[in-house]
């Protein structure tokens, strides 16, 4: 229900291909077309188009590969693969991205994943396999689970998207297996072992705690006028409230809105009484304000708008979650008339110092590297340069 309301075009494909799949994938007519589908689910969301790889793997896997072998497959699917894959690594979209478990200690690696594991899914699955163990014979039912146990080691995208949304079609089918068992295979408390009773017991305990968020969001989506009264309430804050104070509204997910409340000027001068702390002045002045990091420029080129690189180095890493201490990776530039920057959500932790580096197009580079003492005050600035400012 999260991803119906809030992400229609991931939950939209991710839904129908599932279903196509599992349901028609003996079927010559569809498998005939199946790779055009996959070939245009990137239009709709490639985090999705992902997570079906592995279940188009089991209808290839069981029917060979001479239905696929088709004329609209062949003509049609590659064309649109390719452009989707031109797109997805033109460097357009710069996020984050690698193993979740990096820099981290096994027994913290364990212990959060198997917390994962069991809030998830699998209490799901294990009680699905006690009710219906034919299931555990069912191709797309442990290709979905083998999709749900990997995904979590891979991170991709500042809220680790490619987890949120691949998930979406195993977790369709997931959903799917659980309505199947309930009603087709009628299982009910008056007949069968007393472990299938108790596992019948143990999914609708399961289900119905998942339901709370169902439920949440249908009352969130119909209360005081529905979709409409809350994004009137949300612009109104927005417009009405200073990005950076604001953080839930602006900061982190339209960065070209906080950089123009940077640059209120009318001839884009910057407003330097607001930005914060001072922490290093290099090719970009870089300020702390509410803990975000701002970059600003006030005279910008085209060779200054290329992509940050900011690496974060916490004073403690051993207690974060998996994947909170990496916040490296490329951050776009945003432009305001002559002016141009960005800024960053720091994280919640202590920092014992920091690094931003921007590579320009042409040639050179710049770098600043901040360290900060025990009360977070800075001690140290490093500043490094290929190029005469």
């Amino acid at each position: 229900m999260t991803a119906l309301m809030w992400v229609p075009q991931h939950f939209i494909p991710a839904g129908l291909y599932a279903l196509l799949l599992r349901d028609l994938c003996r079927q010559p007519r569809f498998l005939a077309v199946s790779g055009i589908l996959l070939a245009v689910a990137p239009f709709w969301s490639a985090f999705v188009a992902i997570g079906l790889l592995p279940l188009l793997a089991v209808a290839f896997f069981e029917n060979g590969i001479r239905p696929f072998l088709r004329w609209p497959n062949l003509l049609l699917s590659w064309p649109l693969a390719g452009l989707m894959v031109l797109y997805l690594t033109s460097g357009s979209l710069d996020f984050p991205f690698g193993y979740s478990i990096e820099g981290l200690e096994w027994s913290l690696i364990l212990r959060s994943l198997s917390l994962f594991y069991l809030i998830e899914f699998l209490p799901i699955a294990i009680l699905l396999l006690l009710l219906h163990p034919g299931l555990r014979r069912e191709p797309f039912f442990v290709a979905s689970i083998a999709t749900l146990l990997l995904l979590p080691w891979f991170r991709y995208g500042l809220n680790n998207d490619l987890v949120m949304r691949s998930s979406l079609p195993a977790l369709f089918l997931l959903c799917c297996y659980c309505a199947d068992v309930l009603a087709r295979h009628r299982v009910n408390l008056t007949r069968g072992s007393s472990t299938r009773r108790l596992a019948l017991v143990g999914l609708a305990v399961v289900l119905c705690v998942g339901s709370v968020t169902a439920f949440v969001e249908l009352a969130r989506a119909t209360k005081n006028d529905g979709f409409l009264r809350y994004a009137a309430e949300k612009n109104r804050s927005i417009l009405t409230h200073s990005p950076v104070q604001d953080q839930r509204e602006s900061i982190g997910r339209n960065p070209s809105d906080v950089l123009r409340w940077l640059l209120r000027a009318p001839d884009g001068s910057i407003q330097t009484g607001e930005k914060g702390e001072l922490l290093a002045r290099a090719h970009f002045d870089v300020y702390r304000h509410q803990n975000h990091l701002i970059y600003v420029k006030t005279a910008c080129s085209e060779e200054d708008k290329a992509p940050f690189r900011i690496a974060l180095t916490p004073v403690n890493r051993t207690g974060l979650l998996l994947g909170k201490h990496r916040i490296s990776g490329k951050h776009r530039i945003y432009s305001i008339r002559d002016a141009c920057g960005g800024i960053l959500k720091l994280p919640e932790y202590d920092l014992a110092a920091l690094r931003i580096r921007q590579r320009f197009r042409n040639a050179g580079s710049w770098e600043v590297q901040i360290a900060f003492d025990a009360d977070g005050d800075v001690s140290r600035v490093v500043k490094k340069s290929e190029k005469d400012e």
